[in-house]
Order: structure tokens, then sequence, then C-alpha cells
């Protein structure tokens, strides 16, 4: 047999759990939102402080100047890597983050260390005049976010396991108390009862008012009605008992005085007899 107090346990557990996960999932995609929104916002500044610290270099053909102004933007970590040509395609500048290093003018990120690529032409102000001198392609790695999105899953189902567990035992205890030890009460006496052993004078607590309570008033209502079944049983039951003694008496008493009646009535049914032979 299931316990209410179990069903009731499993049902609200799984109800929270479902919530908890609605929720979880609203905050997973919330932060994802957020941390993808900022990361494009960092790749956004890099490209604007490329556009403007790159085309001088460029114009004068500074490489040494081209690999600190990229080194300088690959302090963000969402960076994989920049690479910057010249209108003729030739390199001039190319770093590559690999784990924690930065590797310098040798071969572009691999295809797994990002995942979108970002291009941006550069031009210089040329008196007035716009000249394109070449072009940045930034890469860049939302992976990034992933640790921390990690986190945010696991909190969530963490803080999804503290509240079941919390949940459960708050229920326990409450129907514990509330609603399994009044229910407890009410079918030890209907088992007394069944039983033949119940004491018919005993009455259960039904002064808090609530649903319980409205069952003990009942039970005591029909422990009541039975109580006064059984009492006018037994006085019906002395009665009968007080007649059937009083009839045996007058039968007996009756048949103790059968044989004198009998021998009176023959008798005086002789007593004529008697007087015609005198």
């Amino acid at each position: 047999m299931k316990s209410i107090r179990v069903r009731m346990m499993i049902q609200v557990v799984v109800a929270m759990t479902v919530l908890l996960i609605a929720f979880g999932y609203y905050d997973y995609t919330s932060t994802k939102d957020q941390l993808v929104k900022d990361l494009n916002q960092q790749i956004a500044a890099v490209e604007e402080r490329l556009k403007i610290s790159l085309p001088g270099p460029i114009w004068d053909y500074a490489p040494e100047f081209i690999i600190k102004n990229i080194q300088s933007e690959m302090s963000t970590p969402a960076v994989a890597g920049i690479k910057v040509v010249s209108n003729d395609k030739e390199i001039l500048g190319l770093v590559a983050r690999r784990g924690n290093e930065l590797i310098l003018n040798k071969d572009e990120p691999s295809s797994s260390s990002f995942t979108k690529q970002v291009d941006v032409k550069l031009f210089y102000d040329d008196d007035g005049e716009q000249q394109q001198v070449g072009q940045v392609f930034i890469f860049e790695n939302e992976n990034v976010i992933k640790p921390a999105l990690q986190r945010t899953m696991a909190q969530a189902i963490i803080q999804g396991i503290v509240m079941d567990i919390i949940v459960a035992l708050a229920i326990f205890f409450i129907l514990s108390g509330n609603v399994m030890r009044p229910l407890s009460q009410v079918t030890a006496a209907i088992n007394d009862i069944a039983q033949g052993e119940g004491d018919l004078t005993k009455r259960l607590d039904d002064s808090k008012g609530d649903e319980i309570s409205q069952l003990a008033a009942g039970f005591n209502q029909f422990v009541e009605q039975l109580q006064d079944m059984v009492r006018n049983i037994s006085e019906r039951s002395n009665l009968l008992q007080e007649s059937s003694q009083q009839t045996s008496q007058i039968v007996d008493n009756t048949n103790q005085g059968w044989p004198s009646n009998r021998l009176r009535s023959i008798w005086w049914r002789q007593r004529p007899l008697r007087c015609l032979n005198r």
C-alpha cells in the first residue's frame, strides 16, 4: 500500500523539479545571451581600437609596432588570434593563441580554436583622403564562455537537488505531524472497534477545526450512536432475560402444583358415588 505521504512527496518533488528545470533553463539561456552579448561588445571594441592603431604603422611599414598593437589586443580572452595583411596580401603581423602562449608570425589559429572570423578593412587618412592600407582578421573564440555556462548549469542542478531535499523533508515532517498522526489515531480506533476490543467511551480530538477534526467529529458521532445502540440492545437483552426467568419460574410452579390439583378433581368427581353407597 502506498502511503499518502509518499505519494504527495513524489508529486510535489516532481512538480518542484519541473519548475526548477524551467527556471534553470531560463537562467542558462539568459546567462548565455548576456555572455555572448558581452563577448561581441569586446570584439567590437577590439575592432575599433585596431582601426585606429594599425593604419599608421601599416602606412609607415613598421612591423614591430604592428605586432605590439596586436599583442596588446590579445589580452581579450575571446580573441584566439589576429592577422594583419596589406593590400598585396602580405602578412604584416600574425599572433595566435595556443593555450596560455602567444605564437608570433607563424601559423594561423587552428579551426578548432576559434568559432568565428571577423574581417575589418583598414583605412589611412592621407590629407583628408581615405586610403585602404590593408585588412585585419580577428579570430573570435566563443568557447571561452563555456566554463561560465557550465558553472551556471552546475549551480542550477545543485540548487534543484537541495531544494528537492528540503521540500521533501518539509512535506514529510508537516504531514507526519498534521495529517498522518491524526489519521493513524482514527485508523487505530476503527480497527479496535472492528476487532471487538474497542472502548466505545473514548473520543478523538476534534477541537482544531480542520478537515482532520471534521473526520474525528464524524467518527465520534458514529461511535456515540454505536454506543447508544449497544446500550439499548443490552437493556433489552436484560429485560428479555428477566422475562424469560419469570416465565420459567411460573412454569416450574405450575408443574409442581399439577398432581395435587388432579387428585382434588378426581375426589370431587367420585363424591356423589360415595353418597349413594351410604
